[in-house]
């Protein structure tokens, strides 16, 4: 069994790193993974086994027959059972490849929309590709439930919640991060991994940092690329105007996510709203007391089960409410609380649990090309 991921970059997102942690376990159950990123970015190239064969189709615009003409013969060549459509813009990129019959192969789509908790409106695109779509996979039940009122039937609508290689994220060994940013022993070092843009709710960490009783004594650090430009100098010029350029520092992109955790104290989210967020799970498996939004599939679901440091999203007070109360606790309780976080990954997180539900829906979907 062949499996060919689609998506259009290998950038440091949820949906990227997803994507090398279900290719890396599809070869080592002894299946065949390739990848297809139809743009440019392959940050996480480094981090896919190297049995997993990759092409870079390197497309600026979002139709180019030249590209699309490209991975088509690949397919072929690759001898490409199904096909792995990750985000909606690469399945706007293979869906008219299907519908021309360029490409035979079955298509699982796998959709990590992240704002579905704040708009459920349906492209009528989609309406279309629903028709070509062999199996449809969201990664939050609210996703699945939209995807059937878009018009795709129940039986080939199925929720997989995100779940992540957790070896790979306990095996991070302590970085230099504390010396790079001459944080004071006595300090605590507080880290979110986001892009920058707006539904990742960095204003609101910005407010409630400020409002913080243990500013004088936090050190936070943002890890993730600039997003949208409008909303990265807002940020900028809100992080000045508040006076916290000593107190937060915008690492940009980081290749050592699992290095940064292991030196960090705590984990942070503040977004508005999510399909999972991933990095929940990074920050457990890390071994990290979280404070963080109640959204997403993997926010309800931690929340639910007495996880501690949940607030409701968009509120910068009871964020710094949660995170005081956090960084009152001694060290020691702390440790303890993120590792009675990690304790609650061992059943039903792991890469390995899920892949299974995987290997079954790609064999459906071959049947169906039968």
């Amino acid at each position: 069994m062949h499996i060919l991921h689609v998506i259009d970059g290998l950038g440091l997102g949820g949906a990227e790193r997803m994507l090398v942690d279900i290719a890396n376990q599809t070869v080592a159950d002894g299946h065949e993974a390739s990848v297809c990123v139809t743009r440019s970015n392959v940050t996480l190239e480094p981090a896919l086994d190297p049995r997993i064969n990759r092409l870079v189709l390197n497309r600026k615009r979002r139709v180019s027959v030249a590209k699309m003409l490209r991975f088509t013969r690949w397919v072929r060549e690759q001898r490409v059972d199904v096909l792995h459509v990750h985000l909606r813009s690469n399945l706007s990129f293979v869906l008219p490849l299907r519908i021309m019959r360029l490409v035979r192969q079955p298509i699982v789509f796998h959709d990590h929309f992240g704002g579905i908790e704040t708009d459920q409106s349906i492209p009528p695109w989609f309406r279309v590709a629903s028709r070509f779509i062999a199996h449809y996979v969201g990664v939050y039940d609210r996703l699945s439930a939209w995807a059937q009122r878009a018009g795709v039937p129940a039986n080939r609508t199925t929720t997989i919640t995100n779940t992540l290689d957790l070896s790979r994220l306990r095996a991070g060994v302590p970085g230099d991060l504390r010396k790079e940013l001459a944080v004071p022993d006595g300090s605590a070092l507080a880290v979110l991994v986001a892009t920058v843009r707006r539904d990742k709710g960095i204003e609101v960490l910005l407010d409630a940092v400020s409002q913080s009783r243990h500013r004088g004594t936090l050190c936070v650090v943002i890890v993730g690329a600039d997003g949208e430009p409008d909303y990265v100098a807002s940020v900028r010029s809100r992080w000045k105007e508040l006076g916290l350029e000593d107190t937060v520092h915008f690492l940009g992109p980081r290749t050592d996510v699992p290095a940064l955790l292991a030196a960090a104290d705590l984990g942070l989210v503040t977004s508005h709203t999510e399909s999972g967020p991933l990095v929940l799970i990074e920050y457990l498996a890390a071994g990290l007391p979280v404070v963080s939004t109640e959204v997403g599939d993997i926010g309800r679901r931690l929340a639910a089960m007495s996880v501690p440091g949940f607030v409701p999203p968009g509120d910068p007070r009871a964020f710094a409410e949660k995170l005081d109360a956090l960084l009152d606790l001694p060290r020691s309780a702390r440790q303890q609380r993120g590792s009675d976080g990690r304790t609650k990954l061992e059943t039903g997180w792991d890469i390995r649990s899920t892949m299974p539900r995987w290997y079954e829906l790609y064999r459906s979907a071959i049947q169906t090309r039968r």
